[in-house]
């Protein structure tokens, strides 16, 4: 069952969170030139792990990073499938945490990511 991360929209927030076994510090903003959330993740004693990396509807933001801290995917809860806007990040478009190897076994027979 995945976690929801807690986000907000502050338009600049930072806060910590333990995902799976790893203590992480979150901060992110909304990028007003590209109209997107941005988020960096750094470890425990504060050393950055992914910078700047936007968090786009139904993708994987971590999969690219071969970390091996699991899964963050961008829901939009209204399924309209649209990115998260400055004032709906953490109600209608969340980003949600899956264990490795748990994003798979949360995929319906039709493709649907079931949160």
């Amino acid at each position: 069952m995945p976690e929801i991360v807690p986000l907000t929209n502050d338009s600049s927030s930072l806060f910590n969170i333990t995902l799976g076994e790893n203590e992480l510090n979150f901060q992110t903003k909304f990028n007003t030139r590209y109209n997107i959330w941005e988020v960096d993740i750094y470890d425990q004693v504060q050393t950055p792990l992914v910078y700047g990396v936007p968090l786009l509807l139904g993708s994987d933001v971590l999969a690219p990073y071969n970390l091996g801290l699991g899964s963050l995917v961008v829901v939009d809860l209204r399924e309209e499938f649209l990115d998260a806007n400055v004032d709906n990040i953490g109600s209608e478009v969340i980003l949600s945490y899956f264990l490795p190897d748990e994003l798979q076994e949360s995929v319906d027979a039709q493709g649907a990511l079931d949160v």
